[in-house]
């Protein structure tokens, strides 16, 4: 099973580590824009075979086959939910039906300026997506939207993932009494 996706959001909101960590479970802090738009390759290995997403980040061509989209917001930025719900405008109308799973990233910072309560407002009650919080810095939630995008594309609603790969490995953080703390 392949299938084309692609990471859309706004630049610094986390984009690249956020692919990174499931390809090689490796963060990086430093900030450094992306130029282009590489092809990354993510292998699993599920209870009904291979699957292999060719991920693009911010791919300009919306012309290009899509079989999903994850749509990121910074949740350190005011203006990041205002621009993914444009983003995923923009994705519904050139790809009508779009699997689209949307992530705020960064869930884990002390200066969170996109409460939940600020999401959930925004976001309209049609909105059939999932929403994940999600940190790609403490590894907190990062298989989750990548499984749902699998069990949609490939209709499979059971579909689970059978190896370790490097975005399972535990997160560094947990979720205790609607708080995150550091293991």
């Amino acid at each position: 099973m392949q299938y084309t996706i692609i990471v859309i959001g706004d630049s610094g909101c986390g984009k690249t580590n956020f692919i990174s960590r499931m390809c090689t479970g490796k963060y990086t802090k430093r900030h450094t824009p992306t130029i282009g738009s590489p092809c990354i390759l993510i292998h699993e290995r599920t209870n009904y075979g291979d699957i292999t997403f060719t991920t693009y980040e911010n791919y300009p061509d919306y012309d290009l086959h899509v079989d999903g989209a994850i749509c990121m917001i910074d949740l350190q930025s005011a203006t990041g939910l205002s621009n993914v719900m444009r983003n995923i405008e923009m994705l519904e109308h050139k790809h009508p039906g779009i699997p689209i799973v949307l992530c705020g990233n960064k869930c884990d910072a002390k200066e969170r300026k996109v409460p939940w309560k600020s999401i959930r407002g925004l976001i309209p009650k049609n909105f059939r997506h999932p929403y994940y919080d999600v940190s790609a810095r403490s590894n907190y939630h990062l298989s989750r939207p990548w499984l749902d995008l699998a069990k949609i594309v490939s209709g499979h609603r059971d579909l689970e993932y059978e190896e370790f790969y490097p975005g399972l490995v535990p997160p560094e953080v947990v979720m205790e009494g609607g708080k995150l703390r550091v293991r």
